[in-house]
């Protein structure tokens, strides 16, 4: 197969599973939830970055180091930007959290008062009741398909990237402890492309 008809053919398989996906949140929706699409976003200042980096390799001591890290909200093209809510938390503990080893992180305001924020690694909905939930989707695969395509592939192994090199904005909420989580299970077709051509 070409790699334009392996494209083609992916678009179509990508159209169904967004179409499934899409039916099985109306049918969430139809049992009284609702999808919360405000929110909250922890960013890593370039300054505690570099703390982190340099705590990874080893060449600092972190011991009782605070450092600071933003909470901005994410709003549509229209809408005017809100401040950035600055805080304050224990470096080490900053930096599993933007590594994706904690999913809690204690900290302090401007103000000196303390909260605590979560990690959401899946959407944010609220229940029959209001109260506020992380949704979360599981795949279940129901078909796949190999695909030789006319190509070159390099399978050179790489090294799995570090996530403070390039930290992305972790979705967040302050709340006292993790939210009750509710998992939607998502039907999907999987398409696997294998090459004329690999380069080891």
């Amino acid at each position: 197969m070409s790699q334009e008809a392996f494209d083609e053919l992916d678009a179509e398989v990508a159209a169904r599973n967004r179409a499934r996906a899409e039916s099985v949140g109306k049918q969430f929706e139809a049992q009284g939830y609702r999808t919360v699409h405000e929110a909250l976003y922890a960013l890593l200042p370039p300054a505690t970055q570099e703390a982190c980096l340099a705590e990874l390799m080893g060449n600092s001591d972190t011991a009782g180091r605070r450092m600071p890290l933003t909470v901005n909200r994410a709003k549509s093209g229209s809408e005017p930007p809100d401040p950035s809510l600055d805080l304050v938390a224990n470096l080490n503990d900053v930096c599993d959290f933007f590594r994706g080893r904690a999913a809690e992180l204690d900290v302090e305001r401007s103000d000196g008062s303390r909260d605590h924020l979560v990690a959401i690694r899946g959407g944010l909905a609220k229940d029959p009741k209001g109260q506020l939930i992380e949704v979360r989707t599981r795949a279940r695969v129901i078909k796949t398909r190999e695909v030789l395509v006319k190509r070159e592939c390099n399978l050179m192994p790489s090294p799995a990237p570090e996530p403070l090199e390039h930290p992305s904005p972790i979705r967040v909420v302050f709340a006292p402890k993790p939210l009750p989580v509710v998992e939607l299970t998502v039907e999907r077709e999987e398409l696997e492309m294998k090459c004329t051509d690999n380069v080891y």
